[in-house]
């Protein structure tokens, strides 16, 4: 009898370390299945403001782009839903408060239906897409194109409403609370690759 208490005693502290042991691993599976999700969900995001700023239509009137520090609008041919299908899009990025505290980045979009649709449309956050939440702050810069008789490459400026088009944006965010694992809430740096100037005539357009 006293071997037999003896065995069972030993074979229920082994199994009662390896259920502490197999808890311990699904918790920790778990929190990684989290990071990662979220990390790929920020990787994503961030291709797709990448895409929609990358193929941004040059528009006479300075409707193509316009930006501050705390919003962005644009008129591209990349589409959330419909993806680069070619059909224009206005997009307007902006800051929001965040209902759990710090600050949001969203973007609404909409159909581009001519130059009046470029000053409608604010961004509402109830049909917004969130693209980052718990934000400290967050902020646009604009990166001017080098200019034809300048050596210089250009500097990142706080507002854009230029009639020509920036040759590269970026979208700084700091998170509330910054996890050593995770990836940034969003940081993306956008070049635009069109040169084409609107308020000129070319000869293919003769």
């Amino acid at each position: 009898m006293v071997e037999l208490l003896i065995a069972i005693t030993l074979v229920a502290a082994l199994s009662t370390g390896m259920l502490m042991a197999i808890r311990s691993s699904l918790i920790t599976m778990e929190k990684i299945n989290g990071r990662l999700e979220s990390n790929r969900r920020v990787l994503g995001l961030q291709q797709i403001v990448s895409r929609q700023i990358g193929g941004v239509i040059p528009l006479t009137g300075g409707c193509a782009l316009q930006g501050s520090p705390q919003s962005l609008r644009l008129v591209t041919t990349y589409s959330v839903n419909e993806g680069a299908r070619g059909f224009p899009r206005v997009v307007a990025f902006a800051l929001v408060p965040d209902p759990e505290g710090g600050l949001q980045l969203i973007e609404n979009e909409y159909p581009y239906t001519g130059p009046n649709a470029c000053g409608g449309g604010a961004a509402d956050p109830a049909s917004a897409l969130v693209l980052a939440g718990h934000l400290v702050a967050a902020r646009f810069s604009y990166h001017e194109p080098q200019r034809p008789n300048s050596p210089a490459l250009g500097n990142w400026m706080a507002v854009w409403n230029e009639p020509v088009l920036p040759s590269a944006v970026r979208i700084d965010t700091e998170p509330l609370k910054a996890i050593a694992s995770n990836l940034p809430a969003l940081t993306v740096n956008a070049a635009i690759h069109i040169t084409k100037l609107p308020v000129l005539q070319y000869i293919d357009e003769k």
